[in-house]
């Protein structure tokens, strides 16, 4: 018996110190590291999340944990560990740089200063504080090892992203201080003869400064300093092709690229130049090779996909995501470029449901938020696309794509301050991004801030002179200005080089309206169908202005032909029936929209107009049916329009009730009690 009882205490006596091993947080920590540096981050959160709920105190667990985040790009998650960090350990410096950095931005740049100042007196040779110092003067953050761990943030894919962000960009209440910034930048030069950052440093300061001569030999310098840095070399790159001199920049990329024939995220880079500067087939052809070589490397994949999806080809793009989703259907970086295949093909309701699949396994993916919220917004539902796009950027402030068409949503909502912040806070990341310009100018306009508009316009046809949108922009701020003749003459200039350009002939027809001249429109969208037939924006255009002349026949006529050059897209007829509703032919729309749902079942953004137009009918038994089916995918939909089929029914029965107290309270007259009675016969 004592054997017997020996022999099985031993299995939990392993079990118990097994348990004892991983429940010491000093080795979950040390366990966490060694993950970090094999680059399992993910795995490294788990064990450091596990270390802190038994240390909650652990500065070196909350540091190591941000470290992670930080390589996963989960900046947010990463800054409150760093805060935790420094409350618990003020003197840890690494901490305090990266904590710095995130400072600036978030336009702290009075607390980055602070935190810089503090580092360099307990390490006075501290070049990146001191270059964070130049930075909350100028408002730069330069995108190289300056950042020191942050950059990791930067690089979860790699990205031919601008040398520098700046940050100075729309902040009223701060003001930039260049000489004390360009003695902050020249002191860490001298803090370290040989390193090549505070020279990338000061070129970014020069070139904000608009010193550009002063720039290019401040880039040189640093390339020649570190030959073998990619972000010294790319700064330099970039430099030259946004001075216009893309040979000089193509050589830098390729020769980098030759140099380092196994870094497959330089080769990305060059695949990216060459789309940069119109040449998508070598970005093709380096990215064929790049996936040859590494079949699981998905960043190639993912740029083949953009590039297939941007010249149409979408059986090519639909190709390689269904190849992934056969090796891997369940990883969400694959439901991702399925998502996005998606999107771009216009299965809208397919889309929706995978992004959101994406969304729920990495919420703080800001790619996966941004694909979401356009595919929200293929589907009309704003409100959603705007939380989508704006938890992008709360999640990466520095993830560009997702702030314009937040501008552009506010900019339609009667927003323009807000749009006009979107659009400077892109421009900060991405000077020479000429729609941010354009949204901005819009902005201006909207809030007749007219010499501010022709600047942001000047903006863009200084770097690209024949830039038909930009005159389109000069033309609305014409109109706005009340100078018709002149936006007439600039559109019709416009259109006539650029006959494809639906937002053009638009604004174009808006003007003959405003200048009396109702037949001139309604001939030239006519004339422009006739050599276009196949725009269904043409058609929708011709229709509003059938509406202003009240031919209600005409313009339904005109929509429905635009609906049907694309007929596979239900939410343009969704947008149909929101066009009968306007001209009053709610059967039409009640019979559109049903159709629809009996196509695509799951359509979440026609059952609640359906359930509006019946509820307009009165017919609440299928209000509430429409209501059940869209239980399943928008709850909160479902549960509002029962509320209201309740609360019309209850409103009804009210007024029945109201009616019959009424009429006991105050009986109508008696019949007369002679009655006429019909004689019987005997």
């Amino acid at each position: 018996m004592l054997h017997i009882l020996k022999s099985s205490v031993w299995p939990i006596l392993v079990v118990v110190v097994l348990l004892g091993c991983s429940r010491d947080p000093n080795k979950l920590i040390e366990s966490g590291k060694k993950y970090i540096a094999e680059g399992k981050y993910r795995e490294a959160t788990i064990e450091l999340r596990s270390a802190i709920q038994l240390s909650a105190q652990s500065a070196e667990a909350h540091y190591q944990l941000a470290r992670a985040y930080l390589y996963l790009g989960s900046i947010a998650d990463a800054n409150q560990e760093l805060n935790q960090t420094v409350l618990l350990q003020y003197a840890n410096l690494d901490a305090q740089l990266i904590r710095g950095y995130l400072l600036l931005l978030d336009r702290n740049f009075r607390e980055a200063k602070d935190t810089a100042e503090y580092i360099l007196q307990r390490d006075a040779s501290n070049i990146r504080a001191q270059i964070l110092l130049g930075n909350s003067y100028s408002g730069l953050v330069q995108r190289n090892d300056s950042l020191g761990e942050l950059k990791n943030s930067f690089e979860v894919e790699p990205a031919l992203s601008a040398a520098y962000m700046d940050l100075s960009v729309g902040n009223a209440n701060w003001q930039r201080q260049p000489e004390a910034a360009e003695a902050a930048y020249k002191k860490a030069i001298t803090m370290d003869t040989r390193s090549a950052l505070p020279h990338s440093a000061l070129a970014s300061f020069y070139l904000q400064s608009q010193r550009t001569a002063d720039a290019e030999s401040e880039f040189k310098t640093a390339a020649a300093l570190d030959p073998m840095s990619s972000d010294a070399q790319q700064a330099l790159a970039l430099f030259y092709a946004s001075a216009g001199k893309s040979d000089l920049a193509e050589q830098i990329y390729s020769g980098f690229a030759r140099s380092r024939p196994n870094d497959l995220d330089q080769q990305v880079r060059l695949a990216d130049f060459y789309n940069g500067i119109g040449k998508p087939e070598q970005a093709i052809e380096v990215l064929t090779k790049v996936a040859a070589k590494d079949p699981k490397y998905l960043p190639a994949k993912r740029r083949l996909v953009d590039l297939h999806l941007q010249q149409n080809q979408y059986g090519k793009a639909a190709e390689i995501a269904d190849e992934f989703l056969k090796e891997a259907p369940n990883d969400p970086d694959v439901q991702f470029i399925k998502g996005r295949v998606l999107v771009a093909q216009k299965n809208t309701t397919e889309a929706i449901e995978v992004l959101q699949k994406v969304v729920k396994l990495r919420p703080l993916a800001a790619a996966g938020r941004f694909f979401l919220g356009s595919a929200y917004a293929q589907a009309q539902d704003f409100q959603r696309a705007e939380a989508e796009y704006s938890a992008a950027v709360q999640n990466d402030s520095t993830f560009v794509r997702a702030y314009l068409p937040l501008a552009e949503l506010k900019l339609k909502g009667g927003d323009p301050e807000t749009a006009a912040r979107y659009a400077r806070q892109a421009l900060g990341l991405n000077p020479r991004l000429s729609e941010a310009h354009l949204i901005l100018s819009r902005a201006l306009i909207t809030q007749k801030n007219y010499p501010d508009a022709a600047a942001e316009i000047k903006a863009v046809l200084d770097q690209q002179p024949g830039s038909v949108l930009a005159k389109y922009h000069q033309a609305l701020l014409s109109v706005a200005q009340g100078n018709l003749p002149q936006a007439q003459l600039q559109l019709e200039a416009a259109f006539k080089t650029n006959p494809d350009q639906a937002d053009i002939l638009g604004a174009l027809a808006g003007v003959y309206l405003q200048r009396n001249m109702p037949d001139k429109a309604i001939q030239t969208v006519q004339q422009a169908i006739s050599q276009h037939p196949d725009k269904p924006d043409y058609y929708k255009i011709l229709a509003q202005l059938f509406l202003t002349r009240n031919s209600k026949m005409d313009a339904e006529q005109a929509f429905e032909k635009a609906v049907s050059l694309d007929a596979r897209d239900v939410y343009q007829r969704i947008a149909l029936a929101d066009f009968y509703v306007r001209t009053g032919s709610f059967e039409k729309a009640v019979s559109t929209l049903e159709n629809v749902i009996r196509e695509d079942q799951r359509n979440a953004v026609a059952k609640p107009r359906l359930a509006e137009l019946y509820l307009r009918n009165k017919d609440y038994d299928k209000a509430l049916k429409t209501a059940e089916d869209l239980k399943a995918t928008s709850n909160t939909d479902a549960l509002v329009i029962k509320a209201r089929v309740l609360l019309a029914q209850t409103k009804r029965k009210m007024q029945s009730l109201s009616c019959k107290k009424q009429c006991e309270a105050n009986p109508p007259p008696l019949w007369p009690t002679t009655i006429w009675v019909r004689p019987t016969h005997r």
